[in-house]
């Protein structure tokens, strides 16, 4: 992400000089100079505008395809976090780039995750495995390396998770407890 961010900054800074150049070079009367140069200052410059302008927009106005945090929302201790967690499977729906997908996560005693899910149109495209935690009045969630902990909210009927706009970029039920394993026994 970094790299793309700094290259990003040199188009725009080469973008910056490009015009400053072609804006003194119309002030000398250099013609032929401030066309040369608007070129380039407004080729980079619009693409860059193209490149970064929604994310920004985003950024600033929000997401159009998220609803905001309700006030009667109430966030969720760690004790009931644990409740919520431990021994249960849960089943909704997050928002990542740009789609709805779905999910299904049974969450084991011992801290382990399992999870099957995918785009609307094929719920059961994937599966992973992860560990998850309760820190403070935050459900921590480790898929690969790098935890990633959120606040959890109660929302109606069910649980909500947001962004740091506090729109809900997830929604989930309690589905219920893990269901348990039947032991075949042999007959002799």
């Amino acid at each position: 992400m970094w790299i793309g961010i700094l290259v990003l900054c040199t188009f725009a800074a080469a973008a910056l000089v490009s015009a400053f150049f072609a804006i003194r070079s119309a002030i000398h009367g250099q013609w032929h100079m401030t066309i040369g140069l608007s070129v380039p200052a407004v080729g980079i410059g619009g693409a860059l505008f193209i490149i970064a302008g929604p994310a920004a927009w985003m950024e600033i106005a929000g997401n159009p395809e998220l609803e905001n945090l309700p006030d009667e929302a109430r966030s969720l201790t760690g004790q009931e976090l644990t409740e919520l967690y431990a021994g249960m499977v849960h089943k909704g729906r997050y928002y990542t780039d740009g789609a709805w997908e779905t999910f299904a996560e049974t969450y084991e005693t011992d801290g382990k995750l399992n999870g099957v899910g995918g785009p609307l149109d094929d719920p059961e495209k994937s599966t992973w495995r992860g560990e998850w935690t309760v820190e403070g009045d935050q459900i921590c969630l480790e898929y690969r390396d790098d935890p990633e902990c959120e606040t959890i909210f109660a929302l109606d009927d069910g649980y909500v998770t947001v962004n740091h706009r506090n729109e809900i970029n997830g929604t989930y039920t309690l589905v219920g407890p893990i269901p348990a394993v039947e032991a075949e026994t042999e007959t002799d």
